[in-house]
């Protein structure tokens, strides 16, 4: 995991590509707002090049404690072993009801017996500006659609239902809440996620094939900051 330059604990992100000492750092600070991402290399200056063909990704669900963290880790750990550079990682709840919260205890058990990380996580509600900023918003159900839009004050082109990249899941399904059982339901999540992931890990691919394109056509410009939601 690619250390944000500056921690705040109510936003937690995961940056893939760049490295610790000397390359291009990303840090998110949470504003009156919501958050508000920007993109620096060494010395303090602001790269806009990075900031135009950085990707930015959230997983949503209920309480942001067991599905979507969830699935930002294995994402995270998917797209590094695909080798794929770029793209901003993140998770947040649609309620306010596990605000502050670490992730559930059993989900962090699911992750660390399949190997992935499962420390550092403070769950948080997503923000208008979090919707704007992101080119990719994963729900686990579709509740967690129709709340977004609510927060958001307008539809939402840039969501989908995890569902989309589950190769097994008909359209409209949900990844079940497992917070409601035992260990098992965890287990089955992580299994779903990894059903996921070939697909998840190849619309992140086009996303950056267009980005990059995007940013070579038009170049970086402070004017146009605004609709690229930086």
């Amino acid at each position: 995991m690619t250390s944000l330059v500056t921690p705040f604990p109510a936003y937690r992100s995961s940056t893939l590509g760049g490295t610790a000492h000397g390359g291009w750092h990303a840090y998110a600070a949470q504003g009156e707002r919501g958050v508000n991402e920007r993109t620096f290399g060494p010395g303090g200056q602001e790269n806009p090049v990075r900031a135009w063909t950085m990707v930015r990704v959230v997983f949503v669900c209920w309480g942001n404690i067991c599905r979507s963290p969830m699935a930002e880790r294995v994402a995270r750990h998917h797209l590094e072993q695909a080798g794929i550079d770029g793209v901003e990682l993140s998770s947040a709840a649609t309620s306010r009801e596990e605000l502050g919260e670490p992730i559930d205890p059993r989900a962090a058990r699911t992750l660390r017996q399949a190997g992935y990380d499962a420390d550092g996580h403070v769950a948080h509600q997503i923000t208008p500006s979090e919707l704007d900023a992101a080119d990719l918003v994963v729900g686990m159900e579709a509740i967690h659609l129709e709340r977004m839009r609510r927060i958001a004050g307008r539809p939402l082109t840039n969501a989908v239902l995890f569902s989309t990249f589950d190769p097994q899941a008909d359209e409209g399904d949900g990844v079940p809440d497992p917070w409601y059982g035992g260990q098992s339901g965890f287990d089955d999540v992580l299994d779903t996620l990894l059903r996921g992931m070939p697909a998840f890990a190849q619309r992140c691919r086009e996303l950056l094939d267009g980005r990059v394109h995007l940013a070579g056509e038009r170049g970086p410009s402070r004017s146009s900051d605004a609709g690229l939601g930086v």
